[in-house]
C-alpha cells in the first residue's frame, strides 16, 4: 500500500460492470464463450475490474502466471477495446486488488469452501507480484 499511487485510478473508465467474472461464471463451448452467468452483483463501476477478475481467474495457475493464456485473453480483448493496454491490466490488477483483499485476506480462509480459497492465492499471488503489469514495476 506504501507504494500505490492512488491517481492512478483517476484514468479507469466507469462503465457496467460484472463484478463477478471468474471463470465458475463463463460457460464454453467449442473453445468459445457460450454465456456469462450470475449477473446479480452488476454496478456501475469500472470495467477494468472484470478484466482483472477474469485474468486472475484464468490465467494464473499453480505454476504462476500463464503467458500463453493471458496472450491469448489480451488479444481477443484488445478486438473489441483496443485501446486497453498491457499497462492498464497493470492498473486493473491493483484496482481488485484494493476491493478484493480484504474480502479474501482473512485467518479463517482454510475454513471456506473452494472458490474463496482460490481467491485467496489469487490474491496473494497478486501481492506477491504487485506491479508486474506497470511500465514503472521494479
Amino acid at each position: 500500500m506504501n507504494h500505490l499511487d492512488f491517481t492512478l485510478f483517476q484514468l479507469c473508465t466507469h462503465g457496467w460492470t460484472h463484478w463477478d467474472l471468474h471463470l465458475d461464471n463463463v460457460l464454453f463451448q467449442d473453445d468459445h464463450v457460450s454465456a456469462i452467468l450470475d449477473f446479480d452483483r452488476e454496478r456501475y463501476v469500472y470495467p477494468e475490474l472484470d478484466v482483472a477478475r477474469v485474468v486472475l481467474s484464468g490465467c494464473i495457475d499453480e505454476n504462476g502466471l500463464n503467458k500463453a493464456k493471458l496472450d491469448s485473453f489480451f488479444k481477443g480483448y484488445q478486438e473489441w477495446f483496443p485501446s486497453f493496454e498491457l499497462k492498464d491490466l497493470g492498473r486493473a490488477l491493483q484496482l481488485l486488488w484494493i476491493v478484493e483483499a480484504p474480502w479474501w485476506i482473512k485467518t479463517d480462509i482454510e475454513k471456506c469452501s473452494v472458490v474463496p480459497q482460490r481467491f485467496f492465492l489469487e490474491i496473494e499471488w497478486l501481492q506477491k507480484n504487485w506491479g508486474i503489469f506497470n511500465e514503472n514495476s521494479q
